[in-house]
């Protein structure tokens, strides 16, 4: 008797460890619809090549992040969704934004890889090129700029710089129309 009781209590410990395992990343409806983004949307700007491949790929790292904490959250879904259409528009052949892109649509969740920088320094390093290129002649790197100089703000809020030139944009009615970057081609 003891022995079944003892097996009894074995089974029920191994639901409960079962149940309390979190979700595999298979089984969570995820919500995300993938983008199609043959073209950039940005034209000729002033970054090179690399450098715009670069910052896709750290955008990409950070929307996996986020989707990984909160893969059923619509709103951070459609934060994922804004951030690697922004990578994919400064590299649309970027190889970290093509796959999350791909998987997220399928309702898989990508590999998590640490990005290079921490939010707070990388949210620096946008406002700093956000600015240098709202400096240049042309709308590419106008339109650029803005995005930067807003998403330095949303990824370190604390960043007093960042906050004070993203309100002074919207204030000057140039906010970002980040539905650019999440619209479906016609």
């Amino acid at each position: 008797m003891a022995r079944i009781c003892m097996q009894a209590l074995i089974l029920v410990l191994m639901m409960f460890s079962v149940a309390a395992d979190p979700v595999d990343d298979q089984q969570v409806q995820i919500a995300y619809k993938p983008l199609i983004v043959k073209k950039s949307l940005f034209g000729d700007f002033a970054m090179l090549a690399q450098e715009r491949d670069e910052y896709a790929t750290t955008l990409t790292r950070f929307s996996i992040e986020s989707a990984h904490a909160k893969p059923t959250d619509k709103m951070v879904m459609e934060s994922v969704r804004r951030l690697i259409g922004l990578a994919l528009n400064l590299s649309p052949r970027n190889r970290s934004a093509v796959v999350a892109n791909h998987q997220l649509g399928r309702g898989i969740l990508p590999e998590k890889k640490s990005a290079d920088y921490s939010r707070p320094v990388f949210a620096r390093l946008l406002l700093t090129r956000g600015r240098l290129l709202k400096e240049q002649k042309g709308e590419g790197n106008q339109f650029v700029g803005e995005c930067f100089v807003e998403l330095a703000a949303e990824l370190d809020p604390h960043n007093e710089d960042a906050v004070y030139e993203c309100e002074l944009q919207k204030l000057d009615e140039r906010e970002v129309d980040w539905s650019v970057f999440t619209r479906q081609p016609e």
